[in-house]
């Protein structure tokens, strides 16, 4: 497979947000660099946010994007991912809706690529929906193109519906 850049979005609401975002990331990395399937990995900022689609009261999340240049097959990439979530404690909720967590891992786009099957869905769904996940995707890319959408994700943001606040993290400021 050619390389290509994949947007993967990560968020924590739960323990120490920040060490288990940074410790996601190096994990991410490492099992790319040990399989050779990786040119680049480039980090968003990490933003503060409510807990979207969540009772009042949730403990905020931490999110970012990170966006890597890699050959790797989007299944195992999604293993590797699923595998990381674990190893920080993700217990999957089994109900219908949101819950709390340590790490949640999403493929959010990968190049040109449009998959939809029982296990993954490239582009994220509700992508365009999420202001926590399209405020990181522009500060690495502003003018990203999402595969079915028409507009960059500068231009998802400003039109974007949700309306929750953001607050740039400053990990002095716990």
């Amino acid at each position: 497979m050619r390389m290509r850049n994949v947007y993967i979005g990560l968020g924590s609401n739960i323990g120490d947000r920040e060490s288990t975002i940074n410790t996601a990331i190096t994990a991410v990395e490492k099992v790319l660099i040990e399989t050779r399937s990786i040119k680049t990995l480039t980090i968003s900022n990490i933003y503060e946010t409510t807990a979207w689609g969540m009772p009042e009261g949730t403990p905020s999340f931490l999110n970012c994007v990170i966006c890597i240049e890699t050959n790797l097959e989007l299944n195992y990439l999604l293993d590797v991912l699923l595998n990381i979530e674990i190893a920080h404690g993700r217990l999957r909720n089994t109900e219908e809706g949101y819950s709390n967590r340590t790490l949640d891992c999403d493929i959010l786009v990968a190049g040109e690529e449009i998959v939809s099957n029982e296990r993954l869905e490239v582009p994220h769904p509700r992508i365009s929906k999420r202001r926590f996940v399209l405020q990181p995707l522009s500060d690495l890319d502003p003018k990203l193109k999402i595969p079915g959408l028409e507009n960059s994700v500068s231009e998802l943001l400003i039109n974007c519906s949700d309306n929750s606040k953001l607050t740039l993290w400053d990990p002095t400021h716990t």
